[in-house]
């Protein structure tokens, strides 16, 4: 205990020495604990806000489709058997029927996604208010979010168009304030649903030869509908398991397997969401987590940097503890002591932080705190233990170093011992054997015919990174001191900076390491997103030439009667819509296209690749005109068929391979497959074969190019409003839809990622300024020496602003040199386990040297304090013993 107390007392006495210490705890540790909290809170919001509509019900009874010629009937039978048990059921207040289906709504040029949603009847079910206007009570009304309304400019009383075949217009008539959903929510009444339902095609055959590319958005739905749920009120909710196990036996007796119809508890299905949300979202747990860990380590450095100079500031002091009898263990136990204050304090006060800024974010961003802020106390606690072990361990081996010194050695002026420099070559010996491995390691890696190619790579990379941290401390403190010896021509200022800098070889390795690792693992992120841009890119370009392809749809006769047909009860199978009339000109009107060709398409022809695998697709042809959209021949010949890539896999076709392609009416053909991207949905052939089919064409493909395919998203946008309203199921392919929806994801990945290790720049700039200020501790004897032989304040100002630009500048030129390096590594090792075309190293210079600079001028805004402090004590009252 009384080394406690002694230690308290030190810290209470120089509170200045530990400040940026105690800083550097804090952040990483609050960093850590709100990335934890606020992982955990949103994966539980995210799930409770899917299962809004069951937060009222205490028993739900959900059907589903399946691919089934009458999979309706099947559903629907379901449903009035259900309700029929549900009513004979004692206790059961309410039953209603709910659905939700993803739909777009469009206000002009305006348009936003949606989860229509049904708006219960009845209050006790209902989970959501209005905060304007009224709830819907008809099919052509919609309650929207705040949010949605605005996006699209729409107030109380103003019409949307729901788009469908046929549209629906909906008048709004209510408002909520609900926030934070992926496809807000717009609320409607359930008859609207029944329509949408009914607007929904037959079961298609080919859903059984690829069920993936049909699967439905909505609740137990398999893209031929809506899965429709029964939402149930008991009068006693603890009656729910019964009712729920007394419903589904019946449901079994009356022969309605599980996959059709099921009933849960609301409970249940509440604790489902979250358990395959969570389960779902534990990667983004893992990421935030390494980098609040990355950001320890950095903190690490900082810590051991600050006992360093502490115990060479209290060399003196320990040595006489040491002659008046103290023994190693009771000057460490106390030192150590220091240690454990400073990791208690700041593990308690970063716990605080972080929380607070998890509910913070919650409350003011994501709007998740209505849901309640979920703080995972377990990892909370280990966060906690491990701040302290941090802490602790950081400052263990300076404390060790300085308890070992002899009392008698300890009072002489320090000098770096022969012993000091043996240590300093051992180390650099060490130092480069591990580069060496490490290099090795990483060029095995990069070779095609490597196992795990990414994970030796990192692990080469890791081994070149730590070398060159345990070589820094030497190889800087020694080139500084040489630079610091040049002629006379230099600024005294800049001499003095060489030499302070150069002069505690520990203290630079430190912070230097600090910023390298923080600096350097951003960089890699840049570059290493950056190429691997350039390469998905290059892949793209090879296997989508055409930026943008517009397909006209292949659709029943009248999609309003899903069991007949048109008007004449001739139900006609995979007709081709073809453009209206004009669309390649509206096509060519918009902002951005520099190019578009309208090509002739063939009804759906069957290609048969063999039993159980085959593909209707329609057949084009592509004139000398329409190659300069693609940029380049389009390589098919007689007795050949151009297939998508998609297409290739799905029927399993090599280079060998025959199909057969069949037209509904003409002549058959066999063909042998080449992979050709026009569409996702089309094959090409020569004029000479398609002549041989025999078939009619009309205008089905428009083939068009963008000034910037990477950020064609607004073209995109602004193509498919002109042309849906006269084109509905218009498909939307093409180069330019891949680049802008890889660049979104890569972009925003790297953002996040960014972000988070920007938090170990800021705890290593704290570091910067903790070395700078000790520092001055370190040197307040010197300092007034140089004051009353005539520098002037502005001079040992700029002489510590010399000094943090020297550390910041060393630091970020070793991290864009290993950043750069690293990051094309990785990015390479990537591309050659997931079979991307190798390129050369990309890198983003604008953000590349914008994250040096900000680094630097950081480093700079450092040194003011410390700079501000050493200027301000008199020469006289500096050169006091202060003991």
């Amino acid at each position: 205990m009384r080394s406690v107390s002694d230690a308290w007392r030190e810290i209470r006495m120089r509170p200045a020495r530990y400040a940026s210490t105690l800083a550097a705890i804090v952040l990483a540790i609050g960093f850590l604990v709100a990335t934890q909290t606020s992982a955990v809170t949103e994966s539980q919001t995210l799930a409770k806000r899917d299962s809004l509509f069951v937060s009222k019900a205490d028993v739900v009874v959900e059907t589903h489709l399946w691919h089934a010629y009458n999979a309706r009937e099947q559903r629907d039978g379901a449903l009035s058997v259900a309700e029929h048990l549900l009513g004979e059921q004692p206790g059961v207040q309410q039953v209603e029927r709910f659905s939700q289906v993803y739909g777009r709504i469009s206000n002009g040029r305006a348009t936003a996604g949606v989860m229509l949603t049904s708006s219960p009847a009845d209050p006790a079910l209902r989970w959501y208010d209005v905060t304007a206007g009224r709830l819907p009570t008809t099919a052509s009304e919609i309650v929207l979010t705040d949010e949605t309304a605005g996006q699209l400019g729409l107030g109380l009383g103003d019409t949307v168009t729901l788009d469908g075949k046929p549209p629906h217009t909906l008048t709004v008539v209510g408002l909520t304030d609900q926030r934070g959903f992926a496809d807000p929510p717009g609320y409607i009444t359930f008859a609207l649903i029944d329509q949408l339902d009914a607007a929904f095609p037959p079961p298609d055959l080919r859903i059984l030869v690829n069920p993936k590319k049909f699967a439905g958005t909505t609740p137990g739905s398999s893209g031929d509908g809506v899965g429709i749920w029964l939402l149930v009120k008991l009068e006693d909710p603890d009656q729910a398991d019964a009712v729920a196990a007394a419903v589904q036996q019946q449901l079994t007796d009356w022969g309605f397997m599980k996959y059709l119809v099921q009933s849960h508890t609301a409970a249940q299905v509440r604790e489902d969401a979250i358990r395959e949300v969570a389960s779902g979202s534990d990667w983004i747990s893992a990421v935030l987590g390494g980098a609040g860990l990355i950001a320890l380590v950095v903190g690490g450095l900082i810590i051991t940097n600050t006992f360093a100079v502490l115990m060479t500031q209290r060399r003196r002091h320990l040595a006489l503890l040491r002659l008046v009898g103290a023994t190693r263990g009771q000057v460490l136990g106390g030192t150590l002591a220091e240690a454990l204050l400073l990791g208690l304090a700041g593990t308690a006060a970063g716990i605080r932080l972080g929380i607070g800024a998890s509910a913070l974010i919650a409350g003011l961003v994501t709007r998740s705190l209505q849901f309640g802020l979920v703080v995972p106390v377990d990892r909370v606690a280990l966060i906690g233990v491990l701040g302290v072990v941090v802490t602790v361990g950081a400052a263990l081996v300076p404390l060790l170093q300085a308890t070992r010194v002899a009392p008698l050695e300890a009072l002489r002026p320090v000098e770096p011992p022969a012993a000091a420099l043996q240590h300093q070559r051992a180390r650099l010996a060490v130092s480069a054997c591990l580069a060496v491995a490490g290099a090795a390691v990483m060029a095995l890696g990069l070779t095609p015919t490597a196992v795990a190619g990414v994970a030796l790579t990192a692990s080469g990379a890791a081994a070149v990174g730590v070398a060159v941290l345990l070589a820094a401390s030497g190889l800087l403190s020694a080139l500084l001191r040489r630079w610091g010896r040049t002629p006379a021509r230099l600024r005294p200022e800049l001499r003095l900076a060489l030499g302070n800098a150069g002069r505690n070889p520990g203290r630079v390795g430190a912070t230097v390491g600090a910023l390298l690792i923080a600096v350097g693992l951003v960089i890699t992120i840049q570059v290493g997103a950056a190429t691997g841009r350039a390469s998905a890119f290059s892949q793209v370009d090879e296997r989508y030439p055409v930026d943008v392809t517009l397909q006209s749809a292949v659709l029943e006769a009248d999609l309003s009667d899903p069991n007949g047909g048109g008007p004449s009860g001739n139900r006609v199978d995979n007709q081709l819509a073809g453009f209206s009339p004009g669309a390649s000109d509206a096509v060519r009107a918009v902002p951005g296209v520099t190019g578009a060709a309208m090509l002739q398409v063939t009804e759906p022809m069957n290609v048969i690749a063999g039993a159980g695998l085959f593909q209707p697709l329609p057949v084009t042809t592509v004139p000398p005109e329409a190659e300069a959209i693609v940029g380049r021949p389009v390589a098919v010949a007689n007795g050949e068929i151009g297939l998508p890539h998609d297409v290739m896999v799905l029927l399993k076709l090599g280079p060998d391979s025959q199909v057969q392609v069949t037209p509904l009416l003409g002549t058959l053909q066999r063909l042998r497959p080449v992979e050709v991207n026009l569409g996702t949905d089309v094959a090409v052939v020569t004029p000479e074969t398609l002549a041989a089919f025999g078939v009619t064409d009309r205008p089905g493909l428009i083939l068009a190019s963008v000034a910037d395919p990477a950020a064609a998203t607004t073209q995109l946008q602004r193509l498919t409003t002109e042309l849906l309203p006269d084109n509905p199921g218009l498909v939307v392919g093409g180069g330019a839809t891949r680049k802008a929806n890889l660049l979104v994801l890569l972009d925003a990945v790297s953002l996040i990622l960014n972000g988070l290790l920007f938090v170990a720049v800021l705890v290593a700039v704290v570091g910067v300024a903790n070395t700078l200020g000790l520092s001055v501790l370190e040197r307040t004897r010197e300092s007034a020496l140089l004051r009353a032989l005539g520098l002037q304040r502005a001079g040992l100002r700029r002489m510590l602003l010399i000094e943090a630009l020297l550390l910041g500048i060393v630091a970020v030129a070793l991290s864009l040199a290993l950043g750069i390096g690293f990051g094309w590594a990785g990015a390479s090792a990537l591309e050659t386990q997931l079979g991307l075309p190798r390129v050369a190293v990309q890198v983003d210079w604008a953000l590349t040297l914008g994250t040096c600079v900000l680094v630097l001028v950081a480093a700079t805004v450092a040194s003011v304090l410390p700079a501000h402090k050493a200027a301000q004590a008199a020469p006289i009252e500096a050169l006091a013993d202060l003991g």
